[in-house]
């Protein structure tokens, strides 16, 4: 009896309920090109406490790169020049096997341009390195008036960047 019961949750149509609950799931939450570049203006990278301003402007980069290549957050620990290009060596596993190493091409090739973001990761530019460095670009972006309005009416998380390359 308990099988039967097993089974019968995956035998027929689904219901209005169970299709409005997995799409709730499955949104995928974006930001627009404004709101990217409104958030990162936001950022105060001009603090008056240096370790402020020096950390604003690590967390300014790393967005710049999340936002201009798409990447998840942990790619940024995996980045990597190879022949004069930034390359994600991260590899990703997933049920159909495992990704690999890819040059990371830009959706906004002005953005690559204009933030000067080859040269300036060539260059040494620092990047934070926390391990769990969604978790912690959510931690550092808490409280910080254009990122929570953007929370409270999108519900974005640092993987939104991501899902708004993808998208576009």
């Amino acid at each position: 009896p308990q099988n039967s019961q097993a089974r019968a949750d995956f035998v027929g149509a689904k219901s209005k309920k169970d299709v409005q609950a997995e799409e709730e799931e499955d949104e995928v939450i974006t930001l627009t090109d404004e709101e990217i570049l409104q958030l990162i203006e936001s950022i105060p990278y001009h603090h008056e406490q240096e370790s402020h301003a020096m950390a604003a402007r690590r967390w300014i980069f790393a967005i710049q790169i999340l936002s201009a290549y798409g990447l998840r957050p942990v790619e940024l620990l995996s980045l990597k020049m190879k022949g004069g290009k930034l390359w994600s060596t991260h590899i990703k596993r997933s049920g159909g096997g495992y990704g690999k190493p890819r040059e990371l091409i830009g959706f906004h090739p002005e953005w690559v341009k204009d933030w000067r973001l080859v040269e300036r990761f060539k260059s040494g530019e620092e990047l934070p390195k926390p391990y769990e460095v969604g978790a912690a670009l959510n931690k550092y972006l808490e409280g910080k008036e254009y990122w929570e309005k953007l929370r409270k009416k999108k519900n974005v998380s640092s993987y939104s960047f991501r899902q708004s390359y993808s998208k576009r």
